[in-house]
């Protein structure tokens, strides 16, 4: 692996840039493999590279569909979820951050983590009391989190001001000074690079079809490049885990949702910190090329959702969106809205992220995430790789075993369907995960 420096600059500027090298090679699927990763995101990159530096497994393979990095097409946010860290296993969130800041040295790439800081406004005294459960919760496990006045939100907002604040009806906002955005794209590259140099073999333009069974067991994946066998197989593919999971006949629980978002025309910077309102269902940010983008979360009643790739959604449900940012900005009401985009997540009845060993021998997950899935990279990958070499992984993974949910089933030889069993005294509605 070439690495990155200020000499290898000055040198390539002075030859050109003819010397520069290939972040990782294009590999093509070769023998057998101790492991097959399909999903080449940040959460099965992670899994590959901390597979090989901890445990010095290299005989793997990430399947990835498309080029690394094709699916991350913006800033994404970095903070602890307000919904999910009083959950069992929240404490992953903090260990990711820390982890974040210290990765560009660790893989010698610039992710770009930016800590701006995240400001949730709440609005009344419901939004006051979970804030504060929050925060305590929050502090208990070592993450800096505060309870301010509507004043002190109105000045950490700018573009709001007393009078925007009055007009809301502002009650406070839970302020988070440590969190911040990373850029996806070059996290996706840092992780490809270092598992590349590593030995891991990583296969693009690949689409995985279907897992491929040895008697009882998972033995590799077929693929459009042909079959990929590998004594173990790990899904880290997101939203399409469910659907490659279901074309073996295995039903995970998960269900899904749609995470939608609307990029604005380039402005002049002047939205530092990331903004979420849980009371409007949106969250707002300004990437670093000045775009202003807009997010929400819809969920999908009931189990069995669609999981696979979606369109870009209604017109309607991309209005809302700009609409609550107008109603936060109302100086914003004339810009343009240059992109908008839906994709769909998945995640379980409880909260918590599917990761880790399943009954059915050579299979692993790492999925269920929800629209909170960069946020757990790496910390999740580092998790699933102890996983696989055997070793006890943090207690931090302990809330996500699959087995908490029930039995993983399997279809039966007459191709009749079966769903997941969900366990007594399991969640009746899915959770929202919220940055």
């Amino acid at each position: 692996m070439q690495r990155f420096s200020v000499f290898t600059l000055a040198r390539n500027a002075w030859g050109h840039n003819r010397s520069w090298q290939p972040h990782w090679r294009s590999a093509v699927p070769d023998g057998e493999y101790d492991l097959a990763i399909v999903g080449g995101g940040a959460h099965g990159l992670a899994t590959a590279y901390f597979l090989a530096q901890r445990h010095g497994m290299r005989k793997v393979a990430v399947i990835e569909k498309g080029w690394i990095g094709a699916d991350d097409s913006s800033p994404t946010i970095l903070t602890i979820r307000p919904d999910t860290v009083a959950q069992p296993g929240g404490e992953i969130f903090e260990l990711t951050r820390k982890l974040y800041r210290a990765l560009s040295r660790q893989l010698n790439f610039n992710i770009q983590f930016s800590s701006r800081g995240v400001v949730g406004l709440c609005f009344d005294e419901a939004d006051l009391r979970a804030g504060r459960a929050t925060m305590e919760t929050a502090r208990a496990s070592g993450t800096a989190m505060k309870m301010i006045g509507p004043d002190k939100a109105a000045r950490a907002v700018p573009g709001l001001g007393r009078a925007g604040a009055k007009r809301l009806g502002l009650a406070g906002a839970l302020y988070q000074p440590k969190g911040g955005m990373i850029n996806a794209d070059a996290v996706a590259w840092a992780l490809a690079r270092a598992a590349d140099a590593q030995g891991v073999d990583i296969v693009q333009n690949c689409t995985a079809t279907s897992l491929s069974w040895r008697g009882d067991r998972i033995a590799g994946v077929e693929t459009s490049l042909g079959p990929v066998r590998a004594k173990r197989v790990a899904l880290a593919a997101g939203a399409a885990s469910a659907a490659l999971a279901q074309t073996s006949g295995i039903a995970l629980p998960l269900a899904a949702a749609r995470l939608r978002t609307i990029m604005s025309q380039p402005v002049r910077p002047f939205l530092n910190p990331v903004i979420t309102a849980p009371a409007m269902n949106i969250q707002i940010y300004q990437a670093t090329g000045g775009e202003v983008l807009v997010s929400e979360i819809e969920p999908s009643p009931g189990p069995g959702g669609d999981c696979g790739d979606g369109g870009g959604g209604d017109a309607s449900a991309f209005q809302a969106l700009a609409n609550g940012l107008v109603k936060l900005f109302p100086d914003l009401g004339a810009l343009q809205v240059a992109r908008s985009w839906s994709r769909p997540v998945c995640y379980t009845y409880d909260g918590n992220p599917l990761v880790g060993r399943t009954q059915v021998t050579g299979l692993y997950l790492n999925c269920g995430w929800g629209a909170a899935a960069f946020q757990a990279a790496p910390v999740s990958g580092m998790i699933l790789a102890d996983a696989i070499a055997g070793e006890v992984p943090h207690e931090a993974g302990a809330a996500f075993l699959p087995g908490r949910l029930g039995a993983i089933r399997i279809a039966d030889s007459d191709g009749q369907e079966t769903t997941w069993v969900r366990p007594a005294g399991a969640a009746e509605s899915a959770k929202a995960q919220w940055s």
